[in-house]
Parts: C-alpha cells; sequence; structure tokens
C-alpha cells in the first residue's frame, strides 16, 4: 500500500492522493492524521497569503503592472508557496491539530501522535549560550568610565 504526503506532491495540483490517503487512514490512523494536519495548514496557510494579497490590492490599483494573468500567476505561485512551506517544519499548526485531534482517537497514545522529528517541550531545545567575547569586560569598563565622565560633567537639572 502507498502512502501518500505533501512532500510527495510536486505541485499544489496534485490531487491524485485522495484515494491513497483515505486507505491509508484504514490501516495508520496516526500518520494518516498528521498528513491531514499537514495538508491543512497548507490550506490555512494558502488562505492566510491570499487574504493579504487581496488587502494589498488596493495599490495595485492603477498600476500598470497589475493585470488579470499577473494576479493568476500570483495565486499560483502562493498555493505553491504554502506548499513549500509545510514541506519540513512548517509553522506549528499541524503539530496542535495532531495533538488536539489525536485525543478524541481510539488507539492513539495518551501524548498525541507527535510529528517526526519536532521538539515538544522545552528540554528538547538547546538552552546554552554563546561564549562571551574576550574583550567584552575591557568594553564595559570603557562604557562605564564613559558614562562616569559624562554624569560629572553634566549640570544639575535645576540650574537651568
Amino acid at each position: 500500500m502507498q502512502s501518500y504526503s505533501v512532500d510527495k506532491a510536486g505541485i499544489y495540483t496534485d490531487f491524485g492522493g485522495l484515494n491513497a490517503l483515505k486507505a491509508q487512514a484504514r490501516t495508520d490512523k496516526k500518520s494518516a492524521l498528521e498528513e491531514v494536519a499537514r495538508q491543512f495548514e497548507s490550506l490555512f496557510l494558502s488562505e492566510m497569503l491570499k487574504s493579504m494579497r487581496k488587502a494589498g490590492d488596493v495599490f495595485a490599483e492603477g498600476n500598470y503592472l497589475n493585470s488579470n494573468e499577473s494576479e493568476s500567476y500570483r495565486d499560483m505561485f502562493d498555493n505553491q508557496l504554502s506548499l513549500s512551506m509545510t514541506r519540513n517544519a512548517g509553522v506549528g499548526l499541524s503539530e496542535a491539530l495532531v495533538r488536539q485531534l489525536s485525543r478524541q482517537i481510539p488507539g492513539m497514545d495518551d501524548q498525541g501522535g507527535r510529528l517526526a522529528s519536532h521538539k515538544t517541550s522545552l528540554a528538547d531545545y538547546d538552552r546554552s549560550l554563546p561564549d562571551l567575547s574576550p574583550q567584552l569586560p575591557v568594553r564595559l569598563q570603557e562604557v562605564d568610565e564613559v558614562s562616569k565622565s559624562v554624569a560629572v560633567q553634566a549640570e544639575p537639572a535645576g540650574a537651568l
């Protein structure tokens, strides 16, 4: 049985995987849920881009570069962009959907299905800071000396 994913869809008009996704949902609910969540995230991002473009249409009125054809190409680009944005990590919407919806599916674990290679808690993130520059203490001392000399030269506020 062949599984279908957004990763395999080359372009946004690839609707051929719907039947494969239905078949996958019968056998592997967790991965099907993850894929549906990714597809929903892609659709959501597409609609968000469309709304953002529509908000800027007021600036395109009277512009000789704006035409029906350019709008069509822009819409196709936005749809493809939304698909590309969800290929790897996405924006996190699919993770949240999987966590919420997996609680309602019998047989899923209590933590919810996790998308592969995603960080789920603060402990998963690197907490180290980069090393400080060896010149930093010297620079801080210089700044402190300058600020003290400026404070001495400043007139009191009541002297004006």
